[in-house]
């Protein structure tokens, strides 16, 4: 995100060293295209896998992969055009286009990391419950009220975007839009998706507890079940964690910008430079972490392990 999309993680300060940087523009070009490129073969893979069938979990997963495949999209064709034409910047319908789809992308990626954690939670907490009250339909209902909630926010944004102002995601909008979008679809997300995944961890944990002084046989269903509840638990944690640090510099500069709206210094554009590398990065752990905790990668890790202590037994024979 950058100058000439108008996008908030450089547009903080002006007279930025970073802005308009070569190196920047490489940076921003290979990780996204990196970014855009993982996110759209993992939700191929979910698609065609039919991986987490047992819950609604690949809605979600898949969901979140489209937000990054755009924000991955969307910077491409920015870091391109910088580069191809460092000279000018990006302004009118071409800055509206793609500090939209930015944001939009971030947008559905946040709301659908809620309900990613509160499907979770439901599975955990009430799981006889699960199917009744997370049915399929009413997960596809629920995906679909969010991307309609991230077309009216992009809608808004694109009727209040003030043309006359030079392309700058922060100073074409009014504060109370901003104000509104940053709560509502950044800071309470976050929030809610902290406290429901420490509840799920909890209560998760006290089920394997109760499963080990009990002294269930290993091939019971039950206890198969939740183990693979609690596999699933650390999959979300790790995608939560990683997802939250990503964002929590992108979300602390809009708190500065929103207190502080004339305040300039080096610190603070060298952080917000800080802030829009990192924000890069979030498409990229999520396709990372899920295929790495899939049961095909640990089945295939595993055989592979296996193999290697055959070959070291067979050499020492």
């Amino acid at each position: 995100m950058s100058e000439a999309t108008g996008n908030v993680s450089v547009n903080f300060t002006s007279g930025t060293v970073f802005v308009g940087s070569q190196n920047y523009w490489v940076y921003l070009v290979s990780v996204s295209s990196v970014n855009a490129l993982m996110n759209f073969l993992l939700l191929i893979a979910i698609l065609v896998t039919k991986l987490d069938r047992g819950s609604n979990r690949f809605i979600f997963i898949g969901d979140l992969a489209i937000g990054a495949s755009v924000v991955g999209f969307s910077n491409t064709i920015e870091g391109c055009i910088n580069l191809t034409n460092p000279s000018t910047s990006i302004q009118g319908n071409g800055c509206i286009a793609l500090s939209i789809l930015n944001m939009a992308g971030v947008h559905v990626g946040s709301l659908n990391l809620v309900t990613l954690v509160v499907d979770q939670y439901v599975l955990i907490a009430y799981p006889l419950r699960y199917q009744v009250v997370f049915r399929r339909k009413r997960a596809c209902v629920l995906s679909v009220m969010i991307y309609t909630c991230v077309i009216g926010i992009s809608a808004s944004t694109a009727l209040l975007w003030d043309t006359r102002v030079p392309c700058s995601y922060m100073h074409n909008l009014p504060m109370w839009h901003h104000s509104l979008t940053f709560f509502l679809v950044l800071v309470i997300p976050l929030l809610v998706v902290v406290i429901l995944q420490v509840l799920t961890i909890r209560i998760s944990r006290r089920h394997m507890r109760q499963i080990r002084n009990s002294g269930v046989c290993d091939s019971t269903s039950e206890e198969s079940m939740l183990r693979r509840h609690w596999t699933g638990v650390i999959t979300n944690t790790l995608i939560c964690v990683a997802l939250i640090l990503t964002w929590t510099p992108l979300v602390i500069c809009f708190g500065i910008n929103f207190g502080f709206q004339d305040f300039k210094s080096n610190a603070l554009s060298s952080f917000t430079y800080y802030a829009a590398s990192s924000f890069q990065m979030y498409g990229i752990w999520l396709p990372l972490i899920y295929t790495l905790r899939s049961p095909q990668v640990k089945s295939l890790w595993s055989r592979l392990r296996a193999r290697c202590k055959n070959k070291e037994q067979n050499a020492l024979n």
